[in-house]
């Protein structure tokens, strides 16, 4: 008879969790902030709603659509990103992209294409792990850039290659003490030659030894991996928790939990168990309470 498997189910992604929306001193704070971040700067924008979906968002997004004048440079498409993003991408544009831009190609660089800008969801799009920086509206991908002249460089094409690191040279073989002696004996013509002249034996050429093949090091340990298990083999031996909705991650002894609970008296176990393990300095306790997790 087999016996039925309980049903597993994966922690909900950061846009399906409870959303709380933001305070209105926080959007005013982040409106007044916004202000100061972009002042001086020439830019065409538009200011958006406040954005909040379950742990995604910001109190005061912008759609950015070009930056500068002098060449202005377009952000196909529009990016909704935060006024610190937006700043900091005009500094890049004008002391680094466009100086070098001019230097290699004698071409302005007129148009960025945004790869992804605002986007709930964790890092790498993945079901479970870290929260991503996309999701908070605090990062801009770059997919092409493209020149006053016509020049398209795509990010994917000109990212440089991974090149394995060159094996060391072999050392030259070291010459034997014997032939070493031989090659510098001096040694007479044969009898019958009416030459005195001396000359040296020529001594055979030593055969270079080949070199020996590279030894690959063993990988070493991770003890933040390490630690990550301990903590997550505590939770999963203990009852009360479900541990299979809780992922660890772990950084010089910080144990960060994530995942889901039903409870807060689940949620508040799962720091005390974590908390016990050795080798952990701190918990910080990310776990969100939702009901029928």
């Amino acid at each position: 008879m087999r016996v039925p498997q309980p049903k597993v189910e994966k922690p909900p992604l950061p846009g399906e969790l409870p959303t709380v929306p933001w305070t209105t001193d926080e959007v005013a704070a982040a409106k007044a902030a916004c202000e100061t971040a972009l002042k001086g700067l020439t830019l065409e924008y538009e200011p958006l709603e406040p954005i909040k979906q379950g742990l995604c968002g910001a109190p005061a997004p912008i759609l950015l659509k070009s930056i500068g004048s002098d060449p202005k440079v377009t952000i196909d498409p529009a990016a909704t990103v935060r006024c610190s993003v937006a700043r900091g991408l005009a500094a890049w544009l004008e002391k680094s992209v466009q100086p070098e831009a001019k230097a290699r190609f004698g071409s302005p660089v007129v148009t960025l294409h945004d790869a992804a800008s605002y986007s709930c969801r964790n890092r790498n799009g993945a079901a479970v792990g870290l929260l991503s920086e996309h999701a908070l509206a605090n990062a801009f991908d770059v997919s092409e850039f493209v020149f006053e002249s016509g020049l398209r460089i795509t990010v994917a094409e000109a990212w440089p290659k991974v090149v394995s690191p060159p094996l060391p040279t072999p050392k030259p073989p070291e010459k034997d003490a014997k032939s070493e002696t031989a090659a510098t004996s001096p040694t007479s013509k044969p009898s019958g030659s009416n030459s005195s002249e001396v000359t040296k034996a020529e001594a055979p050429a030593a055969e270079p030894h080949p070199a020996p093949p590279p030894v690959a090091e063993e990988p070493k340990p991770d003890p933040n991996k390490e630690l990550a298990q301990k903590v997550k083999r505590a939770l999963e031996g203990e009852a009360k928790i479900q541990a299979a909705g809780i992922d660890v991650t772990a950084n010089n002894g910080t144990v960060t939990l994530w995942g889901t609970a039903a409870t807060a008296g689940e949620r508040n176990r799962a720091a005390a168990a974590a908390s016990k393990v050795e080798g952990v300095k701190t918990v910080e306790n990310k776990i969100a309470v939702v009901k029928g997790s």
